[in-house]
C-alpha cells in the first residue's frame, strides 16, 4: 500500500506533462490552411481550393477557426473570399474596387 501523497504527486506530474504537451502541439490540434485554400470555422477540415488555375491573391490561408478576417485578405470575406463590401465590386486580379457610377 502506497501513501496517498504519492498518488497526488503522480497526478500533479501527469497534469504538468499534459499541459506541456498541449502547449507544444497547440497549433497541431487544428488545421492550418495554406494560401489558396479556404475552410469555414464550422468545418475546418473541409478545405476548398479558392482558384484552380492560379493562386488566388485574396485567399491567404491561416487558421480557419479565426474566420474570414484571418484567411481572406481584407476587405474580402465569405466563402472562397469572394465577397466585397456592399459599396465595392470584386476585381478579377484580387481585392475590391469602387463601384462604377451610372453614366449620364
Amino acid at each position: 500500500n502506497c501513501d496517498w501523497s504519492s498518488y497526488v504527486s503522480d497526478l500533479e506530474d501527469a497534469a504538468e506533462q499534459v499541459a506541456t504537451l498541449n502547449n507544444l502541439t497547440r497549433f497541431q490540434s487544428r488545421p492550418w490552411l495554406l494560401p489558396n485554400y479556404w475552410a469555414s470555422a464550422s468545418e475546418p477540415l473541409s478545405a476548398l481550393v479558392c482558384d484552380s488555375k492560379r493562386e488566388h491573391p485574396d485567399c491567404i490561408g491561416g487558421d480557419p477557426a479565426m474566420g474570414d478576417r484571418e484567411i481572406c485578405r481584407a476587405p474580402r470575406t465569405g466563402e472562397l473570399c469572394y465577397k466585397c463590401p456592399s459599396d465595392q465590386r470584386v476585381l478579377s486580379d484580387g481585392g475590391c474596387g469602387e463601384c462604377d457610377r451610372a453614366r449620364d
